[in-house]
């Protein structure tokens, strides 16, 4: 009888550890996935808010810039690959447009 209980102790006890790792499994993937769909919104307003201020105005490289950071809140951008880059966002200017 006490073999009995004592494999159902353990089995009890593995049950309940694979179940919590699970669980902190589950927790972490959705942290990070929150964190994505947070970047991908913030891309995708920089996006609808610069295309509007072209389709509307033509407006210049600056006023685009402008509006990209106004919408992410990042005051500052990076450049690689001939990319300038605020956030998650990136655009790319041609030479005889910027101004």
């Amino acid at each position: 009888m006490k073999w009995m209980l004592s494999v159902a102790l353990v089995a009890s006890l593995a049950a309940n550890a694979w179940l919590s790792f699970h669980l902190l499994d589950a927790g972490i993937t959705q942290t990070y996935m929150g964190d994505s769909i947070h970047k991908n919104r913030t891309a995708l307003l920089q996006c609808i808010a610069v295309t509007n201020a072209v389709l509307d105005s033509g407006a210049r490289r600056e006023v685009l810039v402008a509006k990209a950071k106004a919408i992410s809140g990042i005051d500052y951008m990076f450049f690689n690959d001939g990319h300038s880059w605020i956030g998650p966002f990136g655009m790319h200017f041609d030479e005889e447009e910027i101004g």
